[in-house]
């Protein structure tokens, strides 16, 4: 092999590493030029280190630290998701935040809607994990917890004689698993 190509290989496998992050594809910790070596003879070695395996060992590399980040980033979600479950439950609704929903429900209204979001929440906030009201079973309701139990109750008592309905709805879905449910407050003529 001619010195030119031997440099143009060296430049290539230089280039491929600093598209790696500085990672060494030659099958050897990340090289240094000794001072001792004349430059032709580094780059003859660097060359005959140059390999597939080098290659496929970055590869195999990323896609654990990939595959680490992806599975890092769902335990958070996981925790974060249990923090508010547990926070939804101890959490109460008051008259001032019953009598703020009802004046949205009216400004919805007024804008030609026929029903409004009271709530949304997690599905695990049901006792079921929302499998009824994915299924519109009935008997739904009795699966609420927390918060959203509150609300079902407040609607019971004071709006379903008045003629509003209620309905429980699934707004998302994570991995094909049940998400979000949101309640809504319903009072549609049809």
């Amino acid at each position: 092999m001619n010195e030119a190509a031997q440099t143009d290989g060296a430049k290539l496998v230089d280039f491929l590493e600093s598209m790696i992050g500085g990672m060494s594809l030659r099958g050897v910790p990340a090289r240094r030029a000794a001072p001792d070596k004349p430059p032709e003879e580094e780059k003859r070695a660097a060359i005959s280190v140059l390999s597939a395996e080098a290659f496929r060992d970055a590869v195999r590399r990323c896609k654990a630290e990939s595959l680490h980040q992806r599975q890092a980033l769902k335990r958070e979600a996981q925790l974060k998701r249990q923090r508010t479950i547990k926070a939804l439950l101890d959490q109460h609704v008051s008259d001032a935040q019953w009598s703020e929903m009802l004046d949205k429900a009216k400004l919805a209204a007024r804008r030609g809607e026929q029903e409004f979001m009271l709530l949304r929440f997690p599905s695990d906030l049901c006792s079921d994990g929302g499998r009824k009201i994915n299924v519109a079973e009935e008997g739904w309701e009795g699966t609420l917890r927390g918060e959203a139990a509150e609300f079902y109750s407040r609607w019971r008592t004071d709006l379903k004689p008045r003629s509003f309905g209620l309905s429980a709805r699934i707004v998302s879905f994570d991995d094909g698993i049940i998400g979000d449910i949101a309640l809504y407050l319903t009072w549609r003529s049809d």
